[in-house]
């Protein structure tokens, strides 16, 4: 998977009825850089919802981005890059910068 290098201090709390059990999600800007991973047209459509979300934070997903870690497969870092560069139009339209 590929995350951000602070992911863990980032998850979100899952509302849910139990005493004994807390489930948490990573950030919407760590489940933006799962889906990094693979070109693929399900994962850039989730992508495009995710940006949009009000927890999404669009100031600093590129630096996060550019910080992730990542495993290194040749592979896995092509498609990241690539979805890099078709990512960057599209925080900039909705962030409105």
């Amino acid at each position: 998977m590929i995350l951000s290098k602070s992911w863990l201090d980032h998850l979100v709390a899952i509302p849910f009825q139990s005493k004994h059990l807390h489930l948490f999600r990573p950030s919407t800007n760590d489940l933006i850089l799962t889906k990094m991973m693979r070109v693929d047209p399900q994962d850039r459509t989730d992508i495009l919802f995710l940006l949009k979300q009000s927890d999404a934070d669009l100031s600093t997903l590129s630096q996060m981005i550019e910080n992730s870690i990542h495993p290194d497969i040749p592979e896995l870092l092509e498609a990241f890059q690539d979805n890099f560069k078709w990512i960057k139009p599209h925080i900039k339209t909705i962030s409105g910068s």
